[in-house]
């Protein structure tokens, strides 16, 4: 789960966006417990729940479908399937308002066939 130690208490907003994360992309538990533990990844995470004026986030598997990588810039290509989550309205992001501020989606690799299936 989205924790970075047994002691350290769960951030219920890491939980919901590991939640979409694993029914979008099916990923194998390690695959999903490094995304919660890599500072590399977490800290676009919580840039994006902390800061008001951070309005989106792209996570999507690397290239090599090892590793998940996480950027508040979209992909230039979109190489692999990509979840994004975008705030309704520029605000910091607590456990109580997630549910009502944050859209979420993912993108194919053909977004034009997407569309129309």
């Amino acid at each position: 789960a989205a924790s970075a130690s047994d002691d350290t208490p769960l951030d219920p907003r890491l939980v919901w966006i590991e939640r979409q994360i694993e029914s979008s992309f099916r990923p194998k538990p390690d695959k999903l417990k490094k995304l919660f533990q890599s500072r590399e990844t977490l800290r676009p995470l919580l840039e994006f729940m902390e800061n008001a004026e951070v309005p989106r986030i792209f996570v999507s598997l690397s290239p090599s479908g090892d590793d998940f990588s996480v950027s508040i810039l979209p992909p230039s290509v979109l190489r692999r399937k990509t979840v994004y989550f975008v705030k309704r309205h520029p605000t910091h992001i607590t456990k109580e308002n997630l549910m009502d501020m944050i859209v979420f989606g993912e993108f194919s690799t053909a977004p034009l066939e997407q569309l129309f299936s």
